[in-house]
């Protein structure tokens, strides 16, 4: 997506119920299941955001907490080169499985991944710091390749 395009009307969410997706709601349509042109995962069903990536149509990808590159797929481990869509990957500072040493390796294997962390925030960081989530995840969603990251730690946000 550039910063030309329209926000994704339709976000698959393959992430339990969380403060976060509420929030995320209010912006965009969620669906459980079906065609969207972007796609939400937490923990291992990064898996799932991928192969959507890979199968086209997908115009971003949101992953939280995602596993190690290592734990993935093999069929998508040897194709993350392939993926054309953007990849926003959330990490807590206090996850400890998902540790910040990942979001390096994510963003040494796909070429469009934007690694971001999100301060005082675990693996159920779309429930413990929702507001923070939620905003980096609109604005990645309408901003595709032209978001940036904040340098600021986001402590303000609830």
């Amino acid at each position: 997506m550039t910063e030309t395009q329209e926000t994704p009307a339709a976000m698959l969410l393959l992430a339990p119920s969380s403060k976060a997706a509420d929030i995320l709601e209010k912006k965009f349509e969620l669906r459980k299941d079906g065609a969207a042109r972007a796609v939400l995962a937490q923990g291992a069903r990064a898996n799932e955001a991928l192969r959507a990536a890979l199968a086209g149509g997908v115009s971003a990808v949101v992953l939280i907490s995602p596993p190690a590159v290592e734990a993935l797929d093999e069929d998508i481990k040897s194709r993350l080169r392939d993926i054309a869509a953007p990849i926003l990957a959330l990490f807590g500072t206090e996850d400890s499985s998902s540790p910040v040493e990942f979001g390096h390796a994510w963003r040494r294997a796909l070429p469009k991944c934007f690694q971001t962390f999100v301060f005082d925030a675990g693996a159920d960081m779309a429930n413990e710091r929702p507001a923070a989530v939620a905003s980096l995840v609109a604005e990645f969603l309408t901003l595709g390749e032209g978001f940036l990251v904040n340098h600021g730690d986001g402590r303000a946000l609830p």
